[in-house]
């Protein structure tokens, strides 16, 4: 019997499983794929903090971005510039295999091309049904369970948890280029990505990585915007290749039962505002392992104790992502006309622009968007928004 067992070897699994090990438990973590890190989708953007907070090497860093580009609809566009780098660009491949081995290097067993098909919580043990194909199943126990599997929940219903109720679908390709390209580029407008955005993040000096996400329908849209001309005449690739999957931007309502903990995408652990999920995956990923020691050492694997992480993650994070939630049903709601002015403010207030440029915590949204909140020229045309769509609402169920 192992002490831990854990399903996903994404860094917030693999990152449970290096902290559980380290501290001398036996923990296995069960991956479908042949390969760590492989299929890879993200567009691997990062603040500093990641590597300084949590004790990750920065060996996976592909880039150091200062700048950022916002295009509104009609073309006109702002360009924000840090003094100091504002972000990191990551090989996601490599990142992954990299926590992968911190956790090998503790003693980890790791079980690849194995998909969990079934997960069953008894009195004193979780029972872990596995495939290696369609004909072989075989059964593992573990005194506790970690759900770190991404945005895959055919395993929540089985154990009575909920799934988000928000996702995004997000398409990307990553393609080589004519010219060099150095900031970060955000697109807006409901054409490119209704209700949302799309991105251009420089890999190197010759590669980029481009995607965006929508409520639905995002390969296509992806299409349409790499059919632009001002990015068409730029890459060299005619037929990229697109990569589809989906984000939740919501929690699901529990993260826990007796002896089990979900964490990461599978908890919707997830930046409502860029989807971006790789620092609080890892952050609660820290707590549920500090959670599963403090069971061990207690002996203590009820319900109660497991709650625990719940309240650890969400005193840490649960802030972020309600107001972060907020932003994205604004965005979401507004009109190109809207997005228009809205850019057309970031570039034309100094005050934003400074809130913008001089801001350090770039994991960390509430407080950049409580400041620009309060600025007089942005804060009128957010409140006259909301009571226009209030007033809306209202004569629509008139």
């Amino acid at each position: 019997m192992y002490d831990v067992a854990i399903i996903g070897a994404g860094p917030t699994g693999s990152y449970v499983a290096y902290q559980t090990q380290k501290a001398g438990l036996k923990t296995i973590v069960i991956e479908e794929h042949p390969s760590i890190g492989e299929p890879s989708f993200c567009a691997g953007i990062v603040g500093k903090e990641v590597f300084e907070r949590l004790e990750i090497p920065e060996d996976a860093i592909q880039n150091r971005v200062k700048s950022l580009v916002l295009h509104s609809p009609d073309g006109d566009k702002v360009n924000l510039v840090s003094k100091n780098v504002s972000a990191y660009i990551i090989d996601r491949i490599y990142f992954d295999r990299q926590i992968a081995h911190l956790a090998i290097d503790q003693g980890t067993s790791f079980l690849t091309s194995t998909r969990c098909t079934n997960v069953s919580v008894g009195n004193g043990d979780v029972k872990i049904t596995l495939a290696t194909s369609p004909l072989s199943e075989t059964e593992i126990k573990a005194k506790v369970c970690v759900l770190a599997a991404g945005a895959y929940y055919g395993l929540h219903k089985r154990l009575g948890l909920s799934v988000p109720r928000q996702f995004l679908d997000c398409s990307q390709t990553e393609v080589e280029t004519n010219e060099p390209m150095k900031s970060i580029e955000i697109y807006f407008g409901n054409t490119v990505a209704p209700g949302s955005f799309a991105w251009v993040v420089p890999v190197d000096s010759n590669r980029v990585r481009l995607g965006l996400s929508t409520k639905r329908n995002s390969a296509l849209h992806l299409s349409n915007f790499l059919s632009r001309k001002e990015l068409k005449r730029k890459i060299k690739n005619k037929k990229p290749i697109l990569r589809r999957r989906i984000i939740p931007i919501d929690t699901i309502d529990r993260t826990y039962t007796e002896r089990l903990i979900v964490v990461g995408d599978s908890a919707g652990q997830v930046k409502p505002i860029t989807g971006g999920g790789i620092f609080y995956g890892l952050l609660c990923a820290k707590g549920a392992s500090d959670t599963i020691i403090s069971a061990f050492k207690k002996k203590d694997f009820s319900l109660r104790h497991f709650k625990n992480y719940e309240l650890r993650w969400k005193k840490l994070i649960g802030l972020e992502l309600s107001v972060g939630r907020f932003v994205r049903r604004f965005i979401s709601s507004l009109t190109d006309e809207n997005l228009n002015t809205l850019v057309s403010t970031f570039k034309k207030d100094m005050k934003i622009r400074n809130i913008l440029e001089k801001s350090k915590a770039f994991d960390w949204h509430k407080d950049v968007i409580l400041s620009l909140l309060r600025t007089p020229s942005l804060s009128g045309k957010i409140y006259k928004k909301l009571l226009g769509n209030i007033f809306k609402g209202a004569d629509e169920h008139a």
